[in-house]
């Protein structure tokens, strides 16, 4: 699979958390909210449409249910997760 779509990003000026934006090879725009605790992406048209989101990583000397970290893509995202996963690499390292 190529990836083609033209990625734009823009900074939310907010100090509590951060939104980048990125049009994808669908020729739709997505919106990652990123905050303390979460990373979510969203259909920008749709904000109520969750198509991707990160869980962190649950662990602890006294829990043994660790859960390890993942990024879950939704259906209405399964059409775009290279573009997915390619930009959620992207906003985290920035």
């Amino acid at each position: 699979m190529r990836f083609c779509s033209s990625v734009y990003l823009i900074q939310s000026p907010h100090t509590h958390y951060r939104e980048q934006a990125f049009t994808a090879s669908d020729r739709v725009e997505y919106r990652w909210v990123l905050s303390l605790n979460s990373c979510k992406l969203f259909i920008i048209t749709s904000p109520a449409t969750l198509i991707a989101k990160f869980h962190h990583q649950k662990s602890g000397v006294l829990n043994p249910n660790r859960v390890w970290a993942h990024l879950e893509i939704y259906p209405a995202g399964q059409h775009i997760t290279n573009e997915i996963f390619l930009t959620f690499i992207y906003v985290e390292q920035i």
